[in-house]
């Protein structure tokens, strides 16, 4: 299974692996990934798995989602080492935890 690579200014580096269900990135204490980024939404963006790949959602976001500094297409799968940007906040996507 692949990983979300998140380091928090006040609780260091966090690996969240990607399961079945979308994974849910905001500041909100509800999300999988809790962002320390006032400037994110609540529910800023998913991670979901879809026919054998993965995607990035953004769920109707104030200040959007980007991957690697564009807006993602639809249909295009996240590849390793990418950088999906919410607000001022950041994930890295990494097929191993490495």
């Amino acid at each position: 299974m692949p990983f979300l690579k998140y380091t928090s200014a006040t609780r260091g580096v966090i690996w969240i692996e990607l399961g079945g269900k979308p994974t849910a990135l905001g500041r909100s204490a509800d999300c999988t990934l809790q962002l320390d980024d006032e400037s994110a939404s609540r529910r800023h963006c998913e991670i979901r798995y879809e026919k054998g790949r993965w995607f990035a959602v953004d769920l109707g976001s104030k200040n959007g989602t980007w991957v690697n500094g564009v807006t993602p297409k639809a249909g295009e799968p996240l590849k390793d080492g990418d950088l999906i940007t919410m607000s001022n906040s950041s994930v890295k996507y990494c097929e191993n935890k490495t």
